[in-house]
């Protein structure tokens, strides 16, 4: 998820951003929709351990 939504900023905003949960909500929607998740399990994403598991 982290990853898409990184994707998603840079194809929106054109950058990276250094901290993806502040990626615009349209981004994290999109992806969430795509990847099957509740755009509001993108919360506090970076400190969850199953982030290394994607």
């Amino acid at each position: 998820m982290g990853w898409e939504a990184q994707l998603g900023t840079v194809r929106c905003l054109g950058t990276f951003l250094d901290n993806p949960e502040q990626a615009p909500a349209m981004v994290v929607d999109y992806a969430a929709q795509q990847l099957g998740f509740e755009p509001a399990g993108f919360a506090a994403y970076g400190t969850k351990e199953y982030r290394w598991g994607h």
